[in-house]
């Protein structure tokens, strides 16, 4: 993602990247599991496992995308960014729609001798494969950028920190109330009173995009990295085991958990000071191609997971399962985007 010209590779970023796009492969792996066999079962304890060490996926990226286009330091230009980078970023979400659509609404019926499904091809075109609301997202998120830029600065890192402070307050704290009231009943009016003051300029996604700017321009102090840190850690144990409990993975699980939301800083911390030891040596050349290879990734796994679990059916051995469809989907995927992204026409495509 370039604003203008081209900066020097920032390691971190890279690492943090291709962290998340492997975890966004490992979530629809293993939510097999977690959405098809009961609590008590292995198959669930193990796709649960994997699931929420990979619930960070998508904060990551929004994080990352916040670290690069909020930069201050970096020139920026309105007219520019919204007539490159949001309309590609329009022109890859309707490719991939039609992609999609006509694959599996006309492309594969066709194949099984059925006729095309043309208003469901229209709707899936409108409204994407199911896992393609992250790019809708992300345009809404380039949208308010040169608004944000104008806030995210260092002098302004008060102003951000009172942002996220309220954030984590109100939307971020709903669905945790949600699981406690389940205990205590009367918790569920905090619930009704935040949604009382309407406070949506807090809510959706922006406070990832702002905290991975000011984890990477700002940062923390060493006491604050090891709170952070910790904060984490129990912050994974407890996604674990309220799933495990419950078996609410849609609460558990929620970009917009508070639990999710430390887990996801804290990862997003430790993995950007691990890069930033790899600066200008031969591991970051690795990940800079892997980083590469991220959105391609992400927007072909779906479609050669779904065919690999035609092709090869669950026969009781979750943990091979898992892993084995893991790795083949993620080579797989890897390798389709790095031959489509060294094909004239078609390489852009392959590259958010």
């Amino acid at each position: 993602m370039k604003v203008q010209k081209k900066a020097q590779r920032i390691v971190s970023l890279d690492l943090i990247r291709t962290t998340a796009a492997l975890m966004v492969v490992m979530i629809h792996c293993s939510s097999m599991f977690v959405k098809s066999f009961d609590t008590i079962s292995r198959e669930f304890v193990l796709g649960n496992f994997f699931d929420s060490i990979s619930r960070a996926a998508v904060p990551l990226f929004v994080m990352t995308s916040g670290a690069l286009l909020l930069d201050e330091r970096r020139q920026f230009s309105v007219r520019k960014f919204y007539g490159r980078n949001v309309k590609n970023l329009a022109l890859l979400l309707a490719f991939w729609s039609a992609f999609y659509a006509v694959l599996y609404q006309a492309v594969f019926p066709l194949v099984r001798g059925e006729r095309a499904d043309v208003p469901e091809l229209i709707h899936d075109f409108i409204f994407g494969h199911y896992h393609m609301w992250y790019l809708y997202m992300a345009v809404g998120l380039y949208l308010i950028t040169p608004f944000l830029r104008c806030v995210a600065r260092r002098e302004n890192a008060g102003l951000v920190r009172l942002f996220l402070g309220i954030s984590l307050l109100t939307q971020f704290s709903v669905p945790l109330i949600q699981a406690l009231a389940a205990i205590w009943e009367p918790l569920e009016y905090w619930n009704s009173l935040i949604n009382k003051f309407r406070l949506q300029f807090f809510c959706g996604f922006t406070a990832y995009y702002l905290a991975g700017w000011y984890l990477a321009h700002v940062g923390l102090s060493r006491l604050e990295r090891r709170i952070l840190t910790a904060a984490g850690a129990i912050s994974l144990a407890m996604i674990f085991v309220y799933v495990q409990l419950t078996g609410k993975y849609s609460i558990g699980y929620s970009n917009y958990s508070l639990l999710v939301f430390l887990y996801a800083a804290a990862l997003f911390s430790v993995l950007y000071r691990i890069g930033n030891r790899l600066q200008g040596k031969k591991p970051g050349t690795v990940l800079e191609v892997c980083s590469g290879l991220s959105f391609g990734v992400y927007i072909i796994h779906p479609l050669l997971l779904w065919e690999l679990r035609e092709v090869i059916p669950y026969e009781r051995a979750p943990l091979w399962y898992l892993l084995g469809t893991y790795v083949a989907v993620c080579a797989a995927a890897a390798l389709l985007t790095r031959i489509g992204s060294a094909l004239p026409g078609i390489r852009k495509v392959f590259r958010m």
